[in-house]
Formats: C-alpha cells, sequence, structure tokens
C-alpha cells in the first residue's frame, strides 16, 4: 500500500479533527485517515493522534451506480430514484453550456 500521505485527493475539516481522503480519484477512493485534533494544535502537527480505514477495491469506479441500477431493476423501477431523468437532463444541459461557452463542442448541422 501507499503512504498514506501520498495520493491525497480530498480533506475534510471538522471541529473534531479533520479527515484525508485518499485514492487516484475521488469517485474511487482507496482510504480515509482521520486526524483526531488536540486541544491547541496544529491541523498537521504529526504528534496528532491518527487512524486509517481502508477500502476494498473495486473493479471499477462506477461499482455503486451498477449496485443501484441492478436493484432498481430487481424493484421493477424504470428510473433511478437517486437520480431521476429531469435531474440527468438539467446536469446535461449544464455540461452542454459549460463546454459551448468554453468552446469545446461543435453543435452539428442536424441533431
Amino acid at each position: 500500500m501507499a503512504s498514506p500521505r501520498s495520493n491525497v485527493f480530498g480533506t475534510v475539516h471538522r471541529t473534531e479533527g479533520y479527515m484525508k481522503v485518499h485514492g487516484s480519484e475521488a469517485s474511487l477512493p482507496k482510504s480515509f485517515t482521520f486526524h483526531k485534533a488536540r486541544k491547541n494544535s496544529k491541523y498537521d502537527d504529526p504528534s496528532t493522534q491518527c487512524e486509517t480505514y481502508e477500502f476494498p477495491s473495486p473493479a471499477c469506479s462506477f461499482i455503486y451506480e451498477v449496485d443501484d441500477t441492478a436493484i432498481d431493476i430487481v424493484m421493477g423501477l424504470r428510473e433511478c430514484a437517486v437520480i431521476p431523468w429531469k435531474k440527468t437532463i438539467h446536469v446535461m444541459e449544464i455540461m452542454y453550456e459549460i463546454r459551448k461557452q468554453g468552446g469545446t463542442v461543435r453543435i452539428p448541422a442536424r441533431l
């Protein structure tokens, strides 16, 4: 395993301490380390009490989406309760507009 301090892609700060999330990408975390705050200590104080928790490594980063879709199919649902079609289309429209304004989208003559 890599050093707990390598591949940190996110840090969450709270009053009780802070947590560093490790992995190659946000959608596929490998582990997180919780650093419990001590009175009058700095966040990166090496003497801070910490504990690391590891996640099992799934085959792909969309494993949770696949699991959720399988549950929906078994339940006979025609639409995802977590991200319904209306919300999906809304996000797609936002992303399209971002690409359009950034000049990275070419609109075909015929749609």
